[in-house]
């Protein structure tokens, strides 16, 4: 499954919409449950805080379609979650979601396809923008978790032979409108927005290409210094530069290579952050091949802030903070109280290998062990080192039939010299159903 796996709440709701250039109308919709764990969880919050939590949570959605002829149709979706946090051994319960509570419109667009002879194609309102790993563009509204995606905004793709060019403009506001029984929910720790272009170069199909370049802005943002012990806001503008490819070599043998840059300002910072994502993937051609055995080995590096420094040197994440699939989640958490409230990917140096299978039809198994690093000690974890500590990672996805998926994760995490002597061993569970109608 390997980079099929990341971002998972968005591919389904994906295969869940009708399909492209049905006439008339239609509807659906789906619904989610969870059960999470989260236990001993280190954190960046003030005298490094450990995370318990354990709930429920309970996503429902209803979608409706118009088509007007082959290629313009009209799509809308309802989105809500509600919780049940276990308060009993005296946690704290971290939010309001009441049962049946905030409904969102989290789909809203129009679509017109093949106009100018095919050359172009438009989604105009509020959509999902995701695209290649999710390590740039992912989640506009990362601080609901995995209820919503979307930013409002358009693309505009140019369709040409063997290659497609996407221009974007995206907003995303702190707590979005229109909404039905309003409460309150932020979405982004402040208004943002980006612009940009995303191309795909795939006429030598051996060697996949990619690249962009999106300019983003967020308005009274963290920065990476404090005043009084607090980080001092300010707008941040800066601009994300990079590429990837995807070489076949044959065999079974793929690989992953994304490189990019950051160059901009924020406050008294320069922005000059740096990513790289690699990987390179074995799959045994007619070797067990009805368990479709997966091994992958990569490594993860983005750039962390030097604490002397007159710039700031670490990676802003822009619209990619949701769990990664080189990682999964439990690390998201332990950056609670950092430059970005939750999910604020920087400062990782981590190589892993992964092992994947299909013990069972409609089954997968994924297994991962990472070596997880900072790039710099910056002391926000407590310790005095970069050694974060050791990540396993386990999934066992399963259709039960086409219209009920589920999944167990697990994740285990032994924190290293990067965070306080005090943190202990931690975990992240879940259990997942998942039905679409």
């Amino acid at each position: 499954m390997g980079n099929n796996m990341k971002l998972a709440g968005a591919l389904l709701a994906l295969a869940s919409a009708p399909a492209l250039g049905a006439e008339g109308f239609s509807w659906g919709g789906d619904f989610r449950f969870r059960i999470e764990a989260l236990n001993h969880i280190p954190t960046d919050r003030p005298l490094n805080a450990e995370l318990y939590q354990l709930y429920n949570r309970d996503r429902t959605r209803l979608w409706a379609k118009y088509g007007f002829n082959d290629n313009i149709d009209f799509f809308a979706r309802l989105a809500n979650e509600f919780r049940f946090y276990d308060t009993n051994d005296g946690r704290q319960d971290p939010g309001t979601w009441e049962f049946l509570g905030e409904v969102t419109p989290d789909q809203f667009y129009l679509d017109a396809r093949k106009l100018f002879d095919g050359l172009i194609d438009t989604r105009l309102g509020r959509q999902d923008f995701v695209y290649g790993t999710g390590k740039i563009l992912a989640d506009g509204t990362p601080l609901d978790g995995s209820r919503t995606f979307f930013a409002d905004g358009a693309k505009v793709t140019f369709n040409f032979e063997g290659h497609s060019l996407d221009l974007l403009g995206l907003y995303t506001a702190q707590q979005p409108q229109p909404v039905i029984n309003n409460q309150d929910t932020n979405l982004i720790e402040t208004d943002q927005w980006a612009a940009g272009l995303y191309g795909k170069y795939n006429r030598f199909e051996q060697v996949p290409f990619e690249y962009y370049w999106i300019y983003k802005h967020e308005d009274d943002t963290a920065t990476s210094y404090k005043v009084a012990g607090k980080y001092v806001l300010a707008d941040a503008n800066f601009s994300t530069f990079g590429f990837r490819v995807m070489p076949k070599f044959g065999y079974g043998l793929t690989a992953n290579l994304e490189v990019a840059t950051q160059v901009g300002d924020q406050g008294e910072d320069d922005v000059n952050g740096t990513m790289v994502d690699t990987s390179l993937s074995f799959a045994p051609p007619g070797f067990l091949s009805d368990f479709k055995p997966l091994l992958k080995v990569g490594y993860w590096y983005l750039s962390g802030n030097e604490p002397d420094s007159t710039s700031n040197e670490g990676w802003h994440p822009v619209y990619g903070r949701q769990p990664q699939d080189n990682w999964g989640e439990l690390l998201g958490y332990t950056l609670i109280g950092s430059q970005y409230s939750v999910f604020g990917w920087s400062n990782f140096s981590t190589p892993f290998v992964t092992l994947e299978a299909s013990p069972l039809q409609k089954t997968r198994l994924i297994l991962r062990y990472s070596w997880v690093g900072a790039e710099q000690d910056d002391g926000l974890g407590g310790g005095d080192g970069t050694n974060r500590g050791g990540l396993f990672f386990a999934l066992f996805t399963f259709d039960i039939n086409p219209q009920l998926k589920g999944h167990l994760w697990g994740e285990w995490f032994d924190p290293g010299n990067y965070y306080a002597d005090t943190a202990r061993g931690d975990s992240f569970l879940r259990l997942n159903l998942e039905y679409s109608f």
